[in-house]
């Protein structure tokens, strides 16, 4: 039986101002059709954030074959969807999950309008749902990125470093 995610909507504050706004975030598990969304996603990132998330600068050819890629049946995809009335919704969110063994490569990023909001750590508590509930007793955070310490404290879960940039999480 896949898994199942569900979320309530979450309320957004419009960015920069706090106040809020009439779109909502939904926490949801991707599909193949969200590809499009994903790859809109990835090309919004600039050269740092393309850093953070993959461990490397990507190009936007590299990005391309990358989303091409992406297996939404043998990984986990979860998304944070953001909806504004009428407007496309947009994945303000994405965590690519990747069983392997016993571990799971995990990637994440937020796009900057959305940050510090707490996605990071819905994404990051959906992450672990899905390896507590495939018996994944390691999720391997590869890029090292700054955030991770802050998220798993906040979502209790154990921590370690990991060769000399990762971090290793243990659901």
């Amino acid at each position: 039986m896949p898994f199942q995610l569900q979320t309530p909507p979450l309320s957004t504050p419009t960015a920069n101002t706090g106040e809020k706004s009439d779109s909502t975030l939904h926490l949801r598990l991707l599909s193949e059709q969200d590809r499009n969304a994903a790859s809109r996603h990835l090309h919004a990132l600039n050269r740092d954030d393309r850093y953070a998330r993959f461990g490397s600068p990507l190009g936007n050819d590299a990005l391309r074959r990358y989303v091409d890629s992406l297996d939404f049946v043998r990984h986990a995809l979860f998304g944070v969807v953001c909806r504004k009335g009428n407007i496309r919704d947009e994945l303000a969110g994405l965590l690519h999950l990747v069983p392997c063994g016993h571990q799971a490569e995990l990637g994440a990023s937020v796009l900057p309008d959305y940050r510090g909001q707490g996605l990071a750590s819905a994404l990051f508590a959906a992450a672990l749902g899905h390896c507590r509930h495939h018996a994944i007793p390691q999720i391997v955070c590869v890029s090292g990125h700054p955030a991770v310490p802050r998220i798993s404290r906040r979502i209790e879960c154990g921590l370690r470093p990991w060769l000399n940039s990762g971090w290793l999480l243990l659901p």
